[in-house]
């Protein structure tokens, strides 16, 4: 058999073993004294659902906010130390940690925006 055959058998395989369980699980019940236990210790089960989206990143400009903002606050806390530092009222060393901070915060803006510069480029390259 060639090799794309066996994985994907494997693959097929684990699809439904792991469909099984899932289905097998829901029908299991915790006990009452496993829900009494569980219950403090917020522990997640099978079939929980986690909300991974935040109100503000719910729109798109709450997402770009919610990555860009606390960039902002480190570039400007980077200028705010070294203002300091001008003015002899600040220690060099947590200067050039704020200014090396700043310079990445700098770097994971400027990453970001060009990342959706080409997901636009892209989207505009599709079809209609």
């Amino acid at each position: 058999m060639p090799t794309s055959k066996i994985s994907t058998n494997h693959f097929n395989k684990a699809v439904n073993a792991y469909n099984k369980a899932l289905t097998n699980n829901k029908a299991i019940a915790p006990s009452k004294e496993q829900q009494q236990i569980a219950q403090p210790l917020n522990v997640l089960r099978a079939g929980d659902v986690i909300d991974v989206v935040s109100k503000q990143s719910a729109s798109f400009s709450g997402l770009v906010s919610e990555i860009v903002a606390p960039q902002i606050k480190k570039i400007q806390e980077g200028e705010k130390k070294s203002t300091k530092v001008i003015n002899s009222k600040e220690d060099l060393v947590e200067v050039a940690a704020a200014i090396n901070s700043a310079g990445t915060a700098l770097d994971i803006i400027v990453t970001v925006r060009d990342k959706f510069i080409n997901a636009y480029q892209e989207i505009l390259k599709m079809p209609l």
